[in-house]
């Protein structure tokens, strides 16, 4: 029972360590088909202040973040495996990801009468499309 024990939580250590490892923007630029993603990303104003890419594109809560890195990062593996040239091209899912972890952060800032509380994402894009990505640096490269 001890040696099963044991196994149970070592298994756990080095899941909770693999998944933070995973999480870091050290880890996903390392793949070419986030190259462009983390370039745009370097050069705009969030890379001051956003310290990995998960804090934007992974959700917040620990069961939620298991089972969507499960899925995303097998389909990027996928990619980055085969060969995948080009921009990856954020999903609806992961769409919905960003604007509500844009909205955890910036809860305080959204009560001002100017943002109406942080209701439609498609709002905040018009004005803020270059705070977290700079899309003429995707252009460039």
């Amino acid at each position: 029972m001890i040696v099963i024990g044991s196994a149970v939580l070592w298994l756990g250590i080095f899941s909770y360590a693999g998944l933070e490892l995973t999480s870091s923007t050290r880890f996903c630029q390392s793949c070419h088909i986030m190259e462009y993603a983390y370039l745009s990303w370097s050069e705009a104003k969030h890379s001051e202040h956003v310290e990995s890419c998960a804090d934007c594109h992974i959700p917040g809560d620990f069961g939620e973040k298991v089972i969507y890195k499960a899925k995303s990062g097998t389909n990027d593996f996928y990619k980055n495996l085969v060969g995948f040239s080009g921009m990856i091209e954020i999903k609806d899912e992961s769409k919905a990801i960003v604007f509500e972890n844009c909205r955890g952060c910036h809860a305080e800032y959204l009560k001002s009468g100017d943002h109406e509380g942080g209701k439609n994402p498609k709002e905040c894009i018009k004005c803020h499309r270059n705070t977290a990505h700079i899309k003429e640096t995707i252009k460039k490269h």
